[in-house]
């Protein structure tokens, strides 16, 4: 029996500004790769892989496109970090989480919010401070009405830089990439030949053995 081909996926991330996205490239299960993209000039900066399980649901881009906030499992724990997208190499992070104290979201530039209570000395390298606990407020979960829950669904998806207005102007199909158009979906880039490759990134991160 000839084994499947691993299903790839794009996952899009859009700056406040509009004029700068992230494209989280998934490969295979514990394979991902960041993408930078032009909005204006439509081209990008192919960026670093990482070896571990990444959920694009709790990842988050800063409002200027400068940051990137990423969460996975590594060793049977969960994580969150942050990098300098399109590279994964972590410029803060938390470790030995569970699944369910990952998500956050950029407040501003210089302000994130976590689900998860955690040490405001682990971003100090990063020039990030956290908010208050309670500012992030995920209710997905709680049992509301359906109007209610994807009001709230549709408020996080902004907040982590996938806004329902400017996501549904592209679609994916797979690694290949699509504007809409009122004449059918152009293909901007088929990223499907891309193959895994060490990559160094151009900034000093924390715990650099583990977390590139």
């Amino acid at each position: 029996m000839r084994a499947q081909a691993p299903r790839r996926e794009l996952n899009l991330f859009f700056s406040r500004d509009r004029e700068k996205a992230v494209i989280l490239y998934r490969a295979s299960n514990k394979l991902h790769r960041l993408i930078g993209w032009d909005l204006r000039s439509d081209s990008y900066t192919l960026g670093q892989w990482i070896k571990k399980t990444i959920y694009p649901q709790d990842c988050a881009l800063s409002p200027d496109g400068s940051r990137f906030l990423y969460a996975g499992m590594n060793g049977g724990w969960a994580f969150l970090a942050v990098s300098h997208p399109p590279f994964f190499t972590a410029i803060a992070h938390v470790t030995g989480l569970l699944t369910w104290d990952l998500g956050g979201f950029f407040v501003d530039d210089a302000t994130l919010a976590l689900k998860v209570n955690a040490d405001p000395a682990a971003f100090s390298f990063s020039g990030l401070q956290l908010a208050p606990p309670g500012v992030y407020m995920n209710s997905v979960g709680e049992p509301l009405s359906a109007g209610h829950r994807a009001a709230v669904q549709s408020k996080e998806r902004a907040r982590r830089g996938q806004p329902d207005d400017l996501a549904g102007r592209y679609s994916c199909r797979e690694a290949r990439l699509f504007r809409k158009t009122p004449d059918g979906d152009q293909l901007l880039q088929d990223f499907s030949r891309m193959k895994f490759e060490p990559i160094p990134a151009p900034y000093q991160g924390v715990a650099r053995s583990l977390w590139q």
